[in-house]
């Protein structure tokens, strides 16, 4: 069998090697579900009792729908934008 996502940065972590935070993420997680490869559902719980019990339940890597935040462009990037796109058609045109 095969490392299950999140066992090798529990390892890790029980080496006493240091983690991100993405990778402690995964360890919790990895803890949090018995060390062993489940279909247990982060969201059943917030579902079913209104709570979510777990902190790091927003970083969650498996959790679906994660709401993402549209950059906003302001006009002075989007110049700059611009004004590297011409350089770099300059700079291909000569070549």
């Amino acid at each position: 069998m095969g490392m299950i996502k999140g066992q090798k940065k529990w390892e890790m972590f029980r080496e006493g090697k240091k983690l991100t935070y993405r990778q402690a993420i995964y360890a919790m997680c990895y803890e949090c579900n018995g060390m062993e490869e489940s279909n247990h559902n982060c969201m059943e719980d917030e579902k079913e009792h209104g709570l979510i019990k777990c902190p790091l339940y927003q970083y969650h890597p498996h959790r679906p729908h994660k709401p993402r935040k549209k950059r906003k462009v302001t006009p002075e990037q989007l110049a700059g934008l611009k004004k590297a796109q011409e350089i770099r058609r300059k700079q291909i045109e000569r070549s």
